[in-house]
This record gives C-alpha cells, sequence and structure tokens, in this order.
C-alpha cells in the first residue's frame, strides 16, 4: 500500500452507511485483483461467497488467502494458487508475521514491475 501499487479496500472499515456489499462490488469493478479472505464465515454468506463467485465465473483475477482452514473443494477457488504458499493457512503458522510475510511476498511477485 505504501508504494502505491494496492488501494485498499476492507467491507469492516466501510462506515458510509450505504449497502456495504454494493460499496464491495463497485470497488471490485475497477480492482486488477481480489484478495479472498478464506474462512468458514465466507462460505456461510450467500452473499459474500456470490460475489467471489460472480468474479470466477468472469475470468477475474482472485487470489485465495487462506486464514483458517476451511474445505471449499468444490467452489472453483480449489482450482486457484492459494496462500500462504505451501498449502498452509495462516492459522498454521505459529509466528503470525511468518504467514503474512509468505502472502505479500508472493502477491508481490504478482504486481506489475513499475
Amino acid at each position: 500500500k505504501l508504494t502505491g501499487k494496492l488501494k485498499i479496500y476492507n467491507v469492516n472499515d466501510d462506515k458510509g452507511g450505504e449497502n456495504t456489499l454494493e460499496r464491495a462490488k463497485q470497488e471490485w469493478a475497477d480492482a486488477d485483483y481480489m484478495l479472498a479472505l478464506i474462512t468458514v464465515n465466507l462460505f456461510n454468506s450467500p452473499e459474500w461467497f456470490g460475489m467471489v463467485y460472480e468474479a470466477l465465473g468472469e475470468g477475474r483475477r482472485v487470489i485465495p488467502i487462506r486464514i483458517q482452514r476451511a474445505d471449499y473443494e468444490g467452489t472453483g477457488l480449489e482450482k486457484l494458487r492459494s496462500l500462504p504458499t505451501q498449502n498452509r493457512a495462516v492459522s498454521d503458522f505459529s509466528n503470525l508475521d511468518e504467514a503474512y510475510t509468505d502472502i505479500v511476498t508472493e502477491i508481490r511477485r504478482l504486481l506489475p514491475k513499475t
């Protein structure tokens, strides 16, 4: 974010009073990548998972970030390379800084060099 290569939209920070899901869809329309935070809550929310599923159907670039272990076989996300590397979830790391460093390093490799 500090380098100006990323624009962050966090739905949990949205205090604008408008429909959070609609605002997220507006933000996503201009995004090059969607980082989908994988938790069981994502799959328990038809609205939020529907947005991710719609992005996959459109051929958009979605990067699953496995925050906790969750079974997502059959969702389409299992076909994508997820982060952290080595099929781990953030919750598998004893040191969370190592998990997030792994994620940032891999995302940096995906971004165009400028």
